[in-house]
């Protein structure tokens, strides 16, 4: 599984490539903490982390949920939210795939209940964060930390280059921070064999 610092960055990444503005993207800051969610639902991270709160089924009902509440609350774009809390909660699941898992059962159950079977990518970008009684702050997670954030901070900057008018600087910027993400992705599932 990911540490909060990949989930956190993803989830900004999504948020940010979702609002229309920045005045849109300071209203839905919270939105971002959504994809550390599915982690924090489940109690005891370690023992429950490969349950139902990593579905597509628990990101569907959240969205709901979370839209229903904003219709409650007069909000003009519901279904804009659920899409957005859609994405930004599945995005946890998606980022634990790609993410070394180092207890059984291997894998997240992204189809439950339809299908019973865990599913990992065969691409794995990232190491696993060691949990054991020992602080979460061990030489093996603040790496991990470390790892994340050079991999998914030119992904926050992308995405928040794509936003606007694409002038030639914003195109170079963008190409840059692509492209920063892309070798820093590719190194770390590199690293990771």
């Amino acid at each position: 599984m990911a540490a909060p610092a990949g989930h956190y960055l993803v989830g900004l990444s999504i948020a940010q490539g979702m609002t229309r503005d920045e005045a849109e993207g300071r209203r839905a800051l919270w939105l971002r903490v959504v994809a550390m969610l599915p982690g924090l639902l489940v109690g005891n991270i370690g023992r429950f982390h490969h349950d139902i709160s990593h579905s597509l089924l628990a990101a569907t009902v959240f969205s709901i949920a979370a839209s229903l509440l904003l219709i409650r609350l007069k909000s003009e774009r519901a279904l804009f939210y659920f899409i957005a809390y859609f994405l930004v909660y599945a995005s946890h699941p998606a980022l634990d795939t790609i993410t070394i898992d180092a207890g059984a059962p291997f894998g997240i159950p992204l189809f439950w209940p339809i299908i019973a079977q865990t599913f990992r990518s065969p691409w794995l970008i990232l190491p696993n964060v060691r949990r054991n009684s020992a602080s979460l702050f061990r030489v093996h997670n603040v790496h991990l930390i470390i790892r994340e954030v050079l991999i998914f901070l030119p992904l926050v900057g992308l995405t928040r280059t794509l936003g606007g008018s694409w002038s030639a600087s914003r195109k170079r910027v963008g190409w840059l921070y692509g492209s920063c993400f892309l070798i820093a992705a590719v190194i770390s599932a590199i690293s990771v064999r």
